[in-house]
């Protein structure tokens, strides 16, 4: 019986503990508006001293939304420049404990009551985040869920993403993939070390997999082969470059495959490779895509390389689709000059990692906050068509991505002593395996398809 009674009275004091939290994230409103007039988010009319107005709340799993009114003579630019402000103010409590009825209902009273009740008050402290947008009011988010700092790649992600759809991430409640056959070109920007060259890794290694037959893939890495040398003797890869003038190559016989593909659905009566019946979709991925801008080039002739990589990107971008061509631009120097506006034009998805500022955001993105991301490997802001999420992208690791790489080498050629590099080229439409009188000799690699 005295068990019951105390049991009875863990249950209604945890019950009343869970009831004041639940409460007091309803009364975050309150809290943000005095922080804001607190850090100078306030307009003078007259005598008067205005600051936001809140229109609307609204609560989900994930935490709550609250809607403002902006004072006029406020921009939204100004309000995430506050968000550390907002953020750590929120948070200044001794220790917050995000427990529900359900957490209490998970007890179990003939078990050691006491260190149940630790566990559960050690798992449950949380650190609340927010994010803000707006469209033409303010919205605060404030969510009592993490994101996750850390996801491993695993094989369920294969089954998850089938046809043309890749991995994105993970948000605090769903997963999100990125469809190619909806929207094909993809920007991609971010500090060294966010995490941008693993997503691209992971890109090509899940489509080698997925899409074993159908995709073809010309690579163009202009950090000295540093990330893409592992995929160049792969049979998908039709084309692989290193430096501009290769990159110019690769571009060009892309461009010459378009054409070619335009004329035969001239013919045919047809408008795109859906209706074609066309499988194949060639992927286009170049990372740094800043080390083909021709801005600021000093010499002449890698000057107009440049130039036709350019304008050859451009061409691609903007009739590629429907041949099934597919662009992925990445860049550690999201600026105007290094991001062609046919990119950006045509990039209906973006996907922005931390930055160094609200500037490079706005290349990537057109709007703030990639500036404000947390310094966690693999966070970024995915974009599809105007809507921005923040998600973790999962990290494949290098032994596993070996692996998944490992089955679709074929025979490649192995360079002589002393053969020049022209000799050596396996670029573009120059791959061709069996070529007779080069200096080249053939090295048959054992593989699992061997």
């Amino acid at each position: 019986m005295f068990f019951e009674i105390g049991s009875s009275v863990v249950m209604a004091g945890v019950a009343g503990y869970t009831f004041l939290y639940q409460s007091g994230n309803a009364n975050d409103n309150s809290k943000i508006q005095r922080i804001a007039a607190n850090s100078g988010l306030t307009v003078k009319e007259g005598k008067k001293t205005r600051t936001i107005q809140l229109l609307r709340k609204t609560k989900y799993d994930w935490g709550f939304e609250y809607v403002y009114r902006v004072p006029l003579g406020l921009s939204f630019s100004d309000f995430q420049n506050k968000r550390d402000q907002l953020q750590d103010g929120l948070n200044n409590k001794s220790s917050l404990l995000n427990i529900t009825l359900d957490d209490v209902l998970t007890i179990d009273f003939k078990k050691d009551l006491l260190q149940q009740l630790k566990d559960l008050f050690k798992e449950k402290k949380s650190q609340k985040e927010i994010e803000l947008f707006y469209d033409g009011a303010l919205k605060i988010r404030v969510y009592s869920k993490l994101m996750p700092e850390a996801i491993e790649w695993d094989e369920t992600l294969l089954e998850k993403c089938k046809g043309w759809k890749v991995p994105i991430g993970e948000t605090r409640d769903t997963f999100i993939s990125h469809d190619f056959e909806k929207t094909p070109h993809m920007l991609v920007g971010g500090s060294t070390g966010g995490g941008k060259s693993s997503f691209l890794d992971m890109v090509i290694c899940h489509l080698l997999n997925n899409q074993t037959e159908n995709v073809k893939f010309h690579l163009i890495d202009l950090k000295g082969g540093v990330e893409f040398f592992r995929f160049k003797d792969c049979k998908q890869v039709v084309s692989y470059a290193e430096e501009p003038d290769e990159a110019l190559q690769c571009l060009e016989s892309a461009t010459n495959k378009i054409k070619e593909l335009q004329e035969t659905f001239r013919k045919r009566g047809v408008r795109n490779c859906k209706e074609a019946g066309i499988k194949e979709r060639h992927f286009i991925i170049i990372d740094e895509i800043a080390e083909i801008s021709s801005a600021d080039e000093p010499d002449k002739e890698v000057k107009k390389i440049k130039e036709q990589c350019e304008y050859h990107i451009s061409q691609i971008a903007r009739i590629g689709r429907s041949q099934g061509f597919r662009i992925i631009t990445a860049t550690q120097h999201p600026t105007q000059d290094y991001v062609p506006k046919s990119v950006k034009r045509n990039s209906d998805a973006r996907l922005c990692f931390r930055v160094r500022d609200a500037v490079a955001s706005k290349v990537v993105l057109d709007t703030t906050g990639g500036e404000s991301l947390p310094k966690v490997v693999g966070r970024a802001i995915y974009q599809d068509k105007g809507e921005n999420t923040t998600v973790q992208l999962p990290y494949l690791e290098t032994g596993t991505m070996d692996k998944m790489t490992h089955p679709h080498i074929v025979i490649r050629a192995r360079k002589e002593e002393g053969s020049t590099k022209e000799s050596d080229k396996t670029n573009g439409q120059n791959r061709k395996e069996g070529a007779t009188g080069g200096t080249d000799t053939l090295v048959i690699e054992e593989t699992e398809l061997s």
